[in-house]
């Protein structure tokens, strides 16, 4: 049996309006609903172009992918 995430994965494909069709319904795969899925914060799409690799703290990345979540 495929898996629901498999199944997500092969009609995002197809998707429209940022919305998946799954098990009968469309769901919404946004960037923005996938982030506040996972509690990360939104950034403006040219923020990743700018940004300068000295400029990475990978603690804050962790602590912020982690934050809420226990240890």
């Amino acid at each position: 049996m495929i898996s629901i995430v498999q199944k997500f994965y092969v009609n995002f494909l197809n998707a429209q309006d940022n919305k998946v069709f799954l098990r009968g319904t469309f769901v919404d795969a946004s960037s923005t609903t996938i982030k506040t899925f996972h509690r990360t914060r939104h950034y403006t799409p040219d923020f990743y172009e700018n940004l300068q690799d000295s400029e990475v703290h990978y603690d804050e990345i962790i602590n912020i992918l982690t934050e809420g979540r226990g240890t």
